[in-house]
């Protein structure tokens, strides 16, 4: 699968090239294919170039562009053999379009990864201070030593995931120092 950068690209290229062809074709020796030229350049140049407008613009140009042409009986692309531009055209704007869509799908499932997270780590810090409120209840209730042991326990593993949270962030902060660019002398 093809990103939408790579793909908006390829029909950028294609659009170039169709357009190069009318061109070229407006000075073909025999009057009919230069007329068929024309009419097809007329249409090419009625939409402008839509590779410097944002993806969203030109697919809407080329959209109404490949739709405008398509009109035109057959009879009138195939003297001057545009049916394969266009054609490569389509298929270069369809392979975009895809493209774009399969972005979509993966931001879309990466934004829901991000919420399971959120809820898994909410789930775990109400399970925690319910786990602690229980814990202070009994000691409470039946003393401390009962349950001394356990509240050791559970302190020492907060403790010790405290502390790789913080060597995580360390080392976070520090490939990030090492990725900025080198200061000049």
């Amino acid at each position: 699968m093809a990103t939408a950068a790579a793909a908006d690209t390829a029909r950028d290229q294609a659009w170039r090239g169709v357009n190069n062809y009318l061109t070229a074709m407006l000075a073909h020796p025999d009057e009919e294919k230069r007329t068929l030229a024309r009419m097809f350049k007329d249409e090419f140049d009625k939409y402008g170039d839509p590779t410097n407008l944002s993806q969203t613009e030109e697919s809407g140009v080329l959209h109404n562009l490949l739709q405008d042409t398509r009109s035109y009986a057959s009879h009138l692309t195939e003297p001057i053999y545009l049916d394969a531009w266009l054609n490569d055209l389509n298929a270069k704007e369809e392979a975009f379009l895809e493209a774009v869509a399969a972005r979509n799908r993966s931001e879309a499932s990466r934004a829901a990864r991000i919420g399971q997270v959120k809820e898994t780590r909410t789930a775990a810090e109400t399970a925690y201070r319910t786990l602690v409120d229980t814990v202070n209840a009994l000691a409470l209730l039946n003393g401390d030593a009962d349950y001394a042991d356990f509240i050791d326990h559970v302190n020492a593993m907060i403790d010790r995931q405290k502390q790789v949270i913080k060597t995580r962030a360390t080392n976070h902060a520090k490939k990030k120092e090492d990725e900025k660019p080198g200061e000049l002398s």
